[in-house]
């Protein structure tokens, strides 16, 4: 092919994909909270760009898997942002029970809220009377009436939140305040037996150590036992929660279809370079034929950050994500199939890698181990000690799996879980994003706003749907 033929082809190609360069909202970050984001913008005659950049990605864990809370908190939104009769979140759902396996014990959570509360009740022998005092409420006959209450009041509360269009701050007070006193009552005697076992734990008390750890690592992202009100509420709420699992993959291809169809504009490309102008993004260089854009507001969605470009302040430990892929000789046995089993014990608490967890569905097995994000920096540096782990592992918990295991496959992920930490200031709870050229004087940012996991105010998923919703506001006033 001529030189000239490659000119042609080239300007032809940037011809097709012209569009305004000065756009209202960036976003960076495919996923389907990017892409609800850029509907309800586009709606509002907003014009959005939204690039999926292998750099900025949420990890599997964050987009797969949703709790009854988060689940009507999101159904909220859609309806109040006028795209409910267009995205219908229920068909992309499906139950999903969560095992956490706490050395030798085996707890069952995900179902109806009086199912979840009964087996934190029967497994959990506590030092506290819990099962006399809560003696009515673990009544079958109590089981309907039970989640007919906590659905109610959650549906209520989301659609509190909503109304506010608060940050990420969780409000505790209200939601303690406004709770039916059965709720309330259940929430401080949990808090209290939790808590109160840590302070002076005996070897009895080691898997409530182990519970507190792994359920704060799947729900909330961060494993600081120094936990505050707001976020201690939000795991009760969770524990007690039933929880699904999005079919994610196609729960994005219609949102894209609906994004485009609503002149929505979306590139697969990459990002070169940023310009800033008095801590402003004014330009960025895309990689691709469309060559300079101009932002007026930017939101990156993102867990595991790997553009050197930016930093989250303030910076603290994390534990990294290792995935973990293999295929099975056989459809693995049913009582196992889709069923996500979270494993934790007091001996792994403060290792290098202190929980992990395990899916298998047909003949793939999918496992996730979190490891100190210091050690995560080259994959063949710890493929041998992540090798002998999972197989050690495996045969502890699902020896019936160890012989059906054909291929295998490693690779980093971008799920992260934020480590405890001894100190950090109120102010210092929601994350700053950082610009940090090469060769550079850094500097803070205005104008771009982090959709993510890397939250000290941990309250999960919950944290980033709040944090959307403020952002909303703050974009359709443009």
């Amino acid at each position: 092919m001529t030189n000239l033929k490659r000119c042609l082809i080239k300007f032809c190609q940037s011809k097709l994909n012209m569009f305004d360069k000065n756009v209202d909202l960036l976003i960076v970050g495919k996923n389907y909270l990017s892409l609800l984001m850029g509907i309800e913008n586009v709606l509002n005659k907003k014009n959005v760009l939204l690039l999926d950049d292998d750099r900025y990605k949420l990890g599997d864990d964050y987009l797969n898997g949703i709790n009854e809370f988060e689940k009507l908190f999101l159904e909220e939104w859609i309806d109040q942002k006028g795209i409910g009769n267009l995205v219908d979140l229920s068909k992309y759902l499906k139950h999903q029970d969560n095992i956490f396996l706490l050395g030798n014990k085996r707890l069952r959570l995900g179902r109806d809220y009086w199912s979840n509360l009964y087996e934190l009740v029967r497994k959990l022998d506590f030092n506290w009377e819990l099962k006399n005092d809560l003696e009515g409420a673990l009544n079958l006959s109590f089981k309907k009436e039970f989640n007919e209450l906590m659905g109610y009041y959650l549906k209520d509360q989301s659609h509190r939140l909503v109304d506010l269009k608060i940050s990420a701050d969780f409000l505790y007070e209200q939601f303690l305040t406004t709770a039916p006193e059965i709720v309330k009552h259940l929430f401080r005697v949990t808090k209290e037996g939790l808590l109160s076992n840590l302070k002076q734990p005996t070897v009895r008390d080691q898997y409530i150590q182990a519970l507190l750890f792994a359920s704060r690592g799947f729900y909330q992202y961060d494993t600081d036992s120094n936990i505050g009100d707001a976020e201690f509420f939000h795991l009760f709420i969770s524990m007690l929660a039933p929880y699904y699992q999005i079919d994610h993959e196609q729960l994005i291809l219609d949102l894209l279809n609906l994004y485009q169809k609503q002149n929505g504009i979306f590139k697969k490309t990459s990002i070169c370079d940023w310009s800033f102008e008095k801590f402003k993004p004014w330009a960025l260089e895309l990689s691709s034929y469309e060559g300079i854009v101009h932002p007026r507001k930017t939101a990156l969605f993102f867990g595991k950050l790997n553009d050197p470009s930016f930093k989250l302040e303030p910076e603290g430990p994390m534990y990294s994500s290792i995935s973990i892929k293999c295929t099975l000789n056989d459809v693995a046995f049913e009582p196992i199939s889709n069923t996500k089993y979270i494993i934790c014990s007091d001996t792994m608490i403060g290792t290098n890698r202190p929980f992990w967890w395990l899916k298998v569905s047909g003949n793939q097995l999918l496992a996730k181990c979190f490891i100190d994000f210091k050690k995560a920096t080259k994959l063949s540096f710890i493929r041998d000690e992540l090798e002998h782990f999972f197989s050690s592992e495996i045969k502890i918990y699902f020896p019936d799996l160890v012989d059906k295991i054909v291929t295998k496959d490693i690779t980093f992920d971008h799920d992260i879980c934020m480590v405890a930490q001894t100190n950090h200031k109120n102010n210092e709870l929601r994350p700053r994003l950082v610009y940090q050229p090469k060769g550079q004087i850094t500097h803070p940012t205005q104008d771009m706003f982090y959709l993510g996991p890397y939250n000290k105010k941990a309250a999960g998923l919950i944290s980033t749907l709040m944090e959307l919703n403020h952002i909303s506001l703050d974009v359709t006033v443009l």
